[in-house]
């Protein structure tokens, strides 16, 4: 057994800031890393966000690279499989164990496999040490316990093929395949997808998991990851004591490495799908991957950031200018594979403009190679310095999610876990020592050196040529012609010139979980200060009206306009200008106008807490509409529009949007005749209408902030914006639909893909007891659809169920049930889903999922009251509909406990009558 324990944090500092860069990143002493005799690698942390909750995990270092050939797909099948039953829980048991303590299979329960790794996930509640216990029980059993029956195996082929069906017959799904194949092409990577060879998962190969099982899940190619509410050293001694009794082979196979052979020269590719809707173009190129073990790996990671943040400025100036050469690109390096990081340049071309957005990507690579500026490096430098702040700030709120899979990848590369203190002392270190000549050598390197060039687009008639020679022309021109440096003009101006005078608060109003502001103009404020996040405010502006008070000529204008000022400049600052001056602050403010409500959107830091509040003064009394915003906006639009029909599940959409809102361009998709007659002009004065009345509005803050200060920002620029005397609200302008049951098959796309849709919709009042059964009803259709269309029939891979209740503009209930599948068995799963909802009917639920859907609905609500969006949501609910109460935070739960199966059976009859929609999705091939 060893530990692995970092110098004390006193001393870090002195440390790292004298260190040689080939000096080892010094480990975490927050984590408790060790390692059995038999080679199973364990790390600990005690980490209380969630609070009582834990994150576990159980590695493998082995996935579909390792499969011999006639395996491909089978380090994916077993991981299905050890859902299916192991020694200590047989069958199904593992999914009832955890539903039963309130977690959820996908959000809660879940397992990946990839080319070099398989993982399993828990999530549990902490609150007793026996269910504690049974998680590490189900861990152990996974790892060499599990059952692997023949039945089970022939059974989940089914779900396996579903699984790829969804992901992989699809536009993005064969373009990824395509994508994969090529830069990974003569290497292991190309032949082993993890999806694998549908033949080989359909014939039944039980000895073939099996044999994988035995080669690879053994202990000295496993890790465990515990992070949660816990007590550590109890968790490191059930970890000891679950996982040293595992053996490993007495002749273990030797675990062989792969990687991807360097390309000898460029390489030229298009790739085409029927049904993709958008032009890429992109430069790729494969680098060796570099886990951070020492302190010059830390430098030269950070130096690429600022790298790609300089490139993103530049990009984006590019973008949104006068006759953009691209709707949006981005450069940066990311994780491919294992052995690789990929480097890339891409951009999405406008239809048919590949060899416009191809020759700007070049060009502006080219221009960065010639060098950077001192006044870029030093916005990319307090932008980064910001954003290492705010991750260190909140150092004690890193959910314990995110810190078991930091543990999954150091296990999985040979990284080393180092301390939050020591990644900010060096985030400050190397952003403060890295110079320009330092991020110009980056450039230089960037891309340079074999690399694929691709274009990704439509397949379509009337849509010009484009060969990989064009492509390799396109380059060749572009590289020729000369490359001026980068130049821009200083910005001095500041955000906003002149700081209002504060208006004075008429009302305040102190309530246990908020409190309420009125200020002179008659604008409220609902605020809750939390410590949920150390460094985190969220908010929201709400107000009644939105595009319902506009007629249907108008509607497109009510309700595209508000992205454009979203996308412009503000008050005096043109776009390149405003991005420039929120350099190195982290924040963010979105105006919107939607059906019923108009407001905005955004969060910040404490410290930027003022920006924010300035900025929503200016989107009110200064907005913005670029012309040039406004055509790029526009233009996209359009060609989406023009290429939505290419989807085959739009087909499905439209069905679905005419039976909710038939009869009206509410709720709709934007057709071509409505975008092409887009009023810049009139959008804008829509967009000041319904911004011109701070006494309609109510502003919502949650977070980590100053009170006091949050007032005197409030006063200033809240209490100081226009306001009328009167008041809106949202006009009811939406049809009242008389629901009629309605069969609609739909017959589009080449693949072999079928989709299914049933929508329900009754009235009902909203009334907390209804919300809560109809939330439970849900869950319990989860519970059932899964157990009966997957696991019983193998027909899917998984079902969406959502059921909503609704106030305005009717109160009603609906239900959306859909997934994918077979088109042949669709027909036969639909009926299986109604002798689901059926079976509610008539019988409600029965005691084993009442408890489950009670206790899930109980720990999701524990967890969310400890969240900012949870808050903001609730107050944003409150400023609509004053007859709720926030305060009221234990009725919720007290309405749980006394959920009966009779209330889900009551909800369900009167949900779920013989009026609805049946929608079916063929592909073209089965019209009759």
């Amino acid at each position: 057994m060893r530990r692995l324990v970092a110098a004390m944090l006193l001393l870090v500092g002195m440390a790292l800031g004298q260190a040689a860069l080939n000096q080892p990143l010094p480990v975490a002493e927050d984590v408790i890393i060790g390692k059995l005799p038999n080679g199973l690698t364990y790390y600990v942390r005690k980490n209380s966000e969630p609070k009582d909750r834990a994150e576990l995990r159980l590695v493998v270092n082995a996935g579909s690279n390792q499969e011999d050939d006639d395996q491909k797909g089978l380090a994916h099948f077993l991981e299905h499989m050890l859902f299916k039953g192991t020694e200590r829980f047989p069958g199904l048991e593992i999914i009832n164990f955890l539903e039963k303590i309130g977690m959820r299979f996908g959000p809660d329960i879940n397992a990946f496999t990839s080319f070099d790794e398989t993982g399993y996930i828990l999530k549990i509640p902490t609150t007793d040490p026996a269910v504690v216990q049974k998680a590490f029980d189900v861990l152990q059993d996974w790892a060499q316990s599990a059952t692997l029956a023949d039945a089970d195996v022939k059974a989940e082929s089914g779900v396996i093929v579903e699984e790829e069906r969804t992901r992989e017959r699809t536009a993005s799904g064969r373009i990824n395949k395509q994508l994969i194949e090529l830069l990974a092409s003569g290497s292991r990577y190309a032949e082993r997808r993890p999806i694998g060879d549908m033949n080989i998962v359909r014939a039944n190969p039980t000895e073939a998991i099996r044999r994988f099982y035995r080669d690879w899940y053994r202990p000295d190619l496993m890790a465990v990851v515990a992070v949660g509410d816990f007590d550590p050293k109890v968790v490191e001694e059930i970890i000891q004591k679950n996982f040293a009794g595992l053996k490993n082979p007495a002749n273990p196979r030797p675990r062989q490495s792969y990687t991807i052979p360097a390309q000898s020269a460029d390489t030229y590719k298009v790739l085409r799908d029927p049904e993709f809707p958008a032009t890429q173009v992109s430069l790729y190129g494969l680098k060796p991957a570099t886990p951070e073990r020492t302190l010059g790996d830390v430098k030269n990671r950070i130096r690429g950031e600022l790298f790609a943040a300089m490139m993103a400025t530049r990009l984006d100036d590019l973008a949104s200018g006068p006759n953009p050469p691209f709707v949006q690109a981005e450069a940066g390096r990311s994780g491919f594979v294992r052995t690789h990081d990929i480097e890339e340049l891409s951009a999405q071309a406008r239809e048919g403009q590949e060899s416009v957005a191809l020759e700007a990507l070049v060009t502006e690579l080219r221009r960065a190679r010639l060098g950077f500026t001192q006044a870029e490096l030093e916005r990319a430098k307090a932008q980064l310095l910001a954003r290492y702040q705010k991750n260190f700030n909140e150092r004690d709120k890193r959910s314990s999610s995110d810190l078991a899979d930091a543990y999954v990848d150091v296990f999985l590369s040979g990284a080393v876990p180092t301390s939050d203190q020591a990644d900010y002392e060096l985030a400050q270190r190397f952003i403060g020592e890295l110079t320009l000549g330092d991020v110009n050598a980056y450039a230089q390197a960037f891309l340079a050196g074999p690399k694929y060039v691709l274009a990704i687009r439509p397949e379509k008639a009337g849509l010009a040529p484009l060969s990989e020679a064009d492509l390799q022309k396109i380059v060749a021109q572009a590289e020729a012609k000369p490359v001026q440096a980068y130049r821009e003009a200083a910005t001095n101006a500041a955000l906003l010139e002149k700081i209002p005078a504060p208006a004075s608060i008429t009302k305040e109003n102190k309530q246990p979980t908020y409190t309420e502001l009125v200020l002179a103009n008659g604008a409220r404020v609902l605020y809750k200060k939390t410590d949920f996040k150390a460094d985190e405010v969220l908010f929201r502006a709400y107000s009644p009206g939105g595009a319902s008070l506009y007629s249907d000529e108008d509607y497109p204008e009510a309700r595209i306009l508000p992205a454009v000022v979203d996308q412009s400049g503000l008050g005096s600052l043109e776009r390149n200008q405003l991005t420039r001056v929120l350099a190195g602050k982290q924040v963010a403010v979105t105006p919107f106008i939607n059906e019923r409500e108009e407001g905005m959107q955004g969060n910040s830091t404490a410290k930027d807490l003022e920006t924010l509040f300035q900025l929503v003064y200016l989107y009110f009394t200064q907005p913005r509409a670029d012309q040039a915003i406004f055509e790029k906006e526009k233009q996209s639009r359009l060609e989406a529009a023009q290429n939505r029909a290419l989807n085959p599940i739009s087909a499905l959409q439209d069905v679905l949007d005419e039976y909710r809102l038939p009869g009206t361009i509410r709720g709709h998709a934007f057709s071509i005749e409505a975008l092409q007659k887009l009023d810049r002009e009139r959008g804008l004065a829509i967009y000041k209408e319904r911004f011109s009345n701070a006494a309609n509005f109510t502003f919502v803050f949650v977070g980590s902030f100053d009170e006091e200060k949050l007032k005197d920002f409030a006063q200033k620029y809240l209490g100081t914006l226009p306001s009328k005397n009167t008041k809106d609200t949202w006009k009811n302008v939406f049809p009242k639909v008389n629901y009629t049951k309605t069969e609609k098959n739909v017959y589009r796309g080449k693949d072999e893909r079928g989709y299914a849709v049933v929508y329900y919709a009754t009235p009902l009042e909203f009334s907390l007891k209804n919300s809560v059964v109809a939330s439970a009803l849900r869950n319990l259709l989860d519970i059932r659809t899964t157990e009966e269309l997957r696991e019983k029939l193998g027909g899917i891979y998984s079902a969406g169920v959502n059921i909503n209740l609704v106030r305005d503009p009717y109160p009603e209930a609906s239900a959306l049930i859909q997934f994918s599948c077979d088109p042949k068995k669709a027909e036969e799963l639909l009926g299986a889903l109604f002798k689901v909802i059926e079976e509610v009917k008539t019988q409600g639920a029965s005691e084993v999922n009442l408890g489950k859907v009670r206790e899930q609905l109980k720990r999701a609500r524990e967890e969310a009251l400890r969240t900012n969006s949870f808050w903001l949501a609730r107050l944003v609910n409150f400023a609509q509909y004053p007859d709720l109460d926030p305060n009221d935070t234990q009725s919720y739960f007290s309405t749980v406990d006394s959920l009966t199966s009779q209330d889900l059976q009551q909800m369900a009859q009167t949900l779920f009558k013989d009026n609805y929609l049946k929608g079916v999705l063929y592909p073209e091939a089965m019209k009759p």
